[in-house]
């Protein structure tokens, strides 16, 4: 029997928190690695970002330290973010602030991930269940969710500027959309296995994660 492992989960609002209890954990569940969401109520300062994660760290010492942070909220002094080039494509990106936090960080026991560009990019996996749901009480806009992720190869490319972000795009669409009950119920209609075929750096995140081995 594999041994028990624990993972925290530092996520930025309910919306992530219940995504990490709801779908996420209970799939880990199944190899033996119990994920816990720890909500820090918004990123805009990195220092404050910063203790959460040392103190989640340092008050279990054999436990795994995740992140799920958006890459379109980062606050401008987040490790790396003022050495990345615009010539580099969304992944590169990520995966440079990523490496950079985790340089800071310099633990083993911690995994950083940003979600490219933000959690609603996860629900343009399947604008069919987006429909399905918001549409439910409103309008469909299911042509102009069409034309939208046929811009974009895969969801995570949805561009991260203001205007352009995938839940302004939603919220032009779909007036009062709920992100913490509405998407997290897109992304349950989904399903995990449909997300990771979708999302290739979230596929990373979570592959690593189900590969976690019991710390000394």
């Amino acid at each position: 029997m594999n041994p028990i492992i624990r993972l925290t989960i530092v996520v930025e609002g309910r919306s992530e928190e219940t995504f990490v209890d709801d779908v996420l954990a209970p799939a880990l569940s199944e190899k033996m690695i119990f994920a816990t969401p720890w909500p820090v109520g918004g990123i805009s300062k990195y220092s404050t970002l910063r203790k959460f994660v040392e103190l989640g760290i340092k008050q279990d010492k054999e436990s795994y330290l995740s992140t799920m942070f958006d890459f379109y909220a980062l606050p401008k002094t987040f490790p790396g973010k003022n050495s990345l080039s615009p010539n580099l494509s969304p992944w590169e990106k990520v995966r440079h602030l990523e490496n950079a936090f985790a340089n800071e960080i310099n633990s083993a026991r911690f995994i950083p991930y940003i979600q490219l560009h933000e959690f609603e990019g996860l629900l343009f996996t399947d604008i069919n269940q987006i429909d399905a749901v918001l549409a439910v009480g409103r309008e469909s806009q299911l042509k102009e969710l069409m034309k939208i992720r046929n811009q974009f190869q895969t969801p995570e490319e949805i561009n991260d500027r203001y205007e352009t972000a995938p839940s302004r795009r939603l919220s032009n669409l779909y007036q009062k959309y709920q992100k913490v009950t509405e998407g997290v119920r897109i992304i349950e209609q989904i399903g995990l296995e449909r997300l990771r075929q979708a999302c290739p750096h979230f596929h990373e995140w979570v592959t690593r994660l189900e590969t976690l081995v019991k710390t000394d």
